[in-house]
């Protein structure tokens, strides 16, 4: 039966009530048949679960008759096939009637944990470019689980941007395996230490420089004050001029920022291609 927490979902609707929500919420998709008979079984087990836990995960119910090409799309060779969502993507997944204790440890250790909630209400302040905020919620979530990689990447990059260099990488060094964001924003800390002395200076430029050290400083000082978009045109004009100069810093700090401002966001994808075509 659907309901609030449970939804009969088709391949017209899978995109919006599962992979659209999974992003929000977790979702249980539980590929199933009326002629099958441990489906049937487990059915009602999952809508029990999913009803305590009211609203921390979503049942999606996909009859695989009607909807053959979704269990094709996953996979799906026998039924009842349970997967979970989040993100987007596929979490875990169990196949079989599993009895209901079975069901309850699948979906404990499924669901995200508080740090986890902690890290993706973080996400969301990043993306926004709110990066004091979401430094404080990293770092919550970093005090329940400090080996958090999502959490220390966040702290990372929140503390890069405000200068604390070393901080920032600590909290690289701390991860077992850092990401290639974190590699790009750590390789631009030389840059990030030269915003720091410029803003400790307040120095200003009443003619911005033709030098290409002067151009990567100007440069500094501008993202220093938050102004990227020409700090990035300033350290365009250095790849162009010279792609190796100072051990490409210019470029090293560009792919630097680009982590900081997010590379989700239109304007950086802007410039990642016009970088791409000046080095390749």
């Amino acid at each position: 039966m659907a309901g609030q927490h449970v939804l009969e979902v088709t391949t017209a609707t899978f995109e919006n009530d599962v992979i659209q929500k999974s992003r929000t919420v977790p979702v249980l998709v539980h590929f199933w048949a009326p002629w099958c008979s441990p489906c049937l079984m487990l059915a009602p087990i999952l809508e029990k679960v999913v009803r305590e836990l009211d609203g921390k995960l979503i049942l999606a119910k996909v009859n695989t008759d009607s909807s053959p090409e979704l269990a094709a799309q996953y996979g799906v060779r026998s039924i009842p096939a349970v997967k979970l969502f989040a993100g987007g993507t596929v979490a875990a997944e169990f196949t079989g009637a599993l009895p209901e204790p079975q069901i309850r440890e699948f979906i404990q250790k499924a669901l995200p944990s508080g740090a986890d909630e902690l890290v993706a209400r973080a996400r969301e302040l990043q993306q926004s470019g709110q990066l004091k905020e979401a430094e404080a919620l990293a770092q919550k979530a970093l005090q329940e689980d400090p080996k958090h990689e999502v959490a220390l990447e966040i702290a990372a990059t929140a503390a890069m941007a405000a200068g604390r260099v070393d901080e920032a990488l600590d909290l690289i060094n701390r991860m077992d395996s850092p990401s290639k964001d974190m590699q790009f924003l750590s390789e631009g800390a030389e840059f990030w230490r030269l915003c720091t002395k410029m803003a400790a200076e307040a120095k200003s430029f009443d003619v911005p420089p033709e030098d290409l050290d002067g151009k990567i400083t100007y440069a500094a000082s501008l993202a220093a004050k938050g102004e990227l978009v020409p700090a990035l045109d300033l350290l365009l004009e250095v790849v162009e001029a010279d792609k190796s100069f100072r051990e490409s810093l210019a470029r090293k700090a560009m792919v630097s920022l680009f982590v900081v401002i997010g590379l989700d966001n239109p304007f950086v994808k802007e410039y990642q291609a016009r970088l791409a075509r000046l080095l390749f």
